[in-house]
Formats: structure tokens, C-alpha cells, sequence
């Protein structure tokens, strides 16, 4: 796990995409082709399941890249997942409105987990910013001042 002096590599950051709930598939796996790196049981509820992959390969860094080609799976995933906070037209208006102060403000949170025993982080809070971050301003690493770090 790399954690330069004041900030940490994107390599060492992951997301999670809910994947499974009750046996209804919310995002079709052939949209990651090779880049799920594990698919992971909920803590709790034993009837959600997650697909696990670096930020770079998530949904959100493949709609900011090619908005055409994945709007419509991005559209498809919220609804289907139930994330009824989150929409395309919300997704854009955070991209334009996009501020390094309201970051620091509302921090994205990351958790440490481990992946072929090797210590790394994993996305709680803050996928869509993230994700902005990485495509507009730094595709290496995020100063600390924007993240908290969680147990």
C-alpha cells in the first residue's frame, strides 16, 4: 500500500459496484471484461454482492472517458441498484460544478482493506468525486487534505 508522504496512488484504490441483490443482477459483469478484481459478500446481508475494481475501471471513470458508449449502462445501474440519489443529470452537474473546496469540505471516504494480502483502500463515500478527480485534475495520486480515512 502506497501512501506518499501527503497523498495516496490511485493504484492503490478500488471501488465496489453492488452487483447481486436477492439474485437480481444490477450491473452486467461483461462491462468489466478483465478488471474485476474479486466479487465480494456484503458484511451483513448475505444477499447483496459486490464487484470489486480499481477506480480507474469503475462505471463512473467509464462514463467520464466515454459518455456516449456508457450513459445508458450507468442510467441502467442506478436504477436498477436503487440508488435513487444518483442520475445521469446529477452525475453532470457535479462534473461542472466540481470544486477542490467543497472536497476538502466533504471528504471522500476510504477504508483499508486487502487484496492478495496486500494492503490497499477501498471507496466508502465519495465514488462520483473521486472519480472526477482522477479524470480532471490527477490520474496518480489524491493529497490527503481530501480524504478521510475510516475503520
Amino acid at each position: 500500500m502506497q501512501s506518499l508522504n501527503n497523498k495516496y496512488k490511485f493504484t492503490d484504490i478500488y471501488c465496489r459496484h453492488t452487483y447481486l441483490v436477492n439474485d437480481l443482477v444490477c450491473i452486467d459483469k461483461k462491462i468489466f471484461k478483465n478488471e474485476i478484481i474479486e466479487i465480494q459478500q456484503h458484511e451483513s446481508n448475505k444477499e447483496i454482492y459486490y464487484l470489486i475494481v480499481k477506480l480507474e475501471d469503475s462505471i463512473h471513470s467509464k462514463f467520464l472517458r466515454e459518455e456516449k458508449k456508457y450513459s445508458s449502462f450507468y442510467e441502467s445501474y442506478v436504477k436498477t441498484s436503487k440508488q435513487i440519489e444518483h442520475s445521469i443529470e446529477n452525475f453532470r452537474e457535479l462534473i461542472e460544478k466540481y470544486s477542490l473546496d467543497e472536497l476538502q469540505v466533504n471528504k471522500i471516504k476510504l477504508k483499508k482493506f486487502k487484496i492478495n494480502n496486500q494492503k490497499k483502500y477501498l471507496i466508502v463515500d465519495g465514488l462520483h468525486r473521486l472519480s472526477i478527480y482522477y479524470h480532471k485534475i490527477n490520474n496518480e495520486s489524491i493529497k490527503k487534505k481530501y480524504i478521510s480515512l475510516i475503520k
